[in-house]
């Protein structure tokens, strides 16, 4: 998960601010005010997220599934769980219920697990899990209708919530002649492929879904 550039403690963070931009005000809408909440990041491109948890009061580990797409950690160990490599750590059906399963395992009962990932129904990724054009079949992207089946349906999550994915890219890392681009684009999330018109949020027309997974 990436984010615009910001400074924290001497430091240019992308992840830093992605954490506040997109992910704080997730928590507050769905944990209790002033709540430690315990995360665990799986699979980082670096620290920097979780530093920037921590910083704020919520403990953050970091993982990568071993092999056989297990985590090692106990049962219901933290209240939330998040990743964009979902799709890249587990590329094909049978693996990625194994792996949502684990998720599902160390997520405590009112916890959450939080997905970003390209939709295979549209033609372009912006994730960075695969090329930027790809055809249905791509490994790295998933359907809406995969993903409620693999996450809730076999994995047992109670509730999948499509999130909009305005403000989840820092659009002020790309090119500048592109800027304007990644501008239209969060307008276009904002207003149109919302999680409130969801046929449209499924389509072709929006290149990334992000998910809400709620374990009750």
């Amino acid at each position: 998960m990436s984010g615009a550039e910001k400074r924290i403690d001497g430091a240019t963070s992308p992840g830093a601010a992605w954490v506040e931009r997109f992910l704080l005000p997730q928590f507050a809408r769905r944990f209790s005010k002033d709540r430690s909440v315990s995360c665990l990041q799986i699979a980082p491109d670096d620290d920097s997220e979780a530093q920037r948890l921590c910083q704020l009061g919520h403990p953050c580990e970091m993982t990568t599934p071993t092999a056989e797409l297990k985590l090692p950690f106990p049962e219901a160990s933290y209240d939330f769980v998040f990743t964009g490599r979902f799709p890249v750590l587990a590329s094909e059906g049978e693996a990625r219920v194994t792996l949502a399963k684990e998720l599902y395992r160390v997520t405590r009962r009112g916890g959450a697990l939080l997905l970003a990932m390209g939709n295979r129904a549209s033609p372009v990724d912006l994730t960075g899990n695969g090329p930027w054009l790809h055809g249905t079949r791509a490994r790295h992207c998933l359907s809406l209708p995969e993903a409620r089946a693999i996450l809730v349906r076999a994995a047992g999550f109670e509730s999948l919530v499509p999130l909009s994915a305005s403000g989840h890219f820092g659009w002020n890392r790309l090119p500048q002649w592109l800027q304007p681009l990644g501008q239209v684009l969060d307008a276009y999330w904002r207003f149109v492929a919302t999680p409130n018109r969801l046929w449209l949020y499924s389509s072709p027309l929006n290149p990334t879904l992000v998910l809400w997974l709620n374990k009750n």
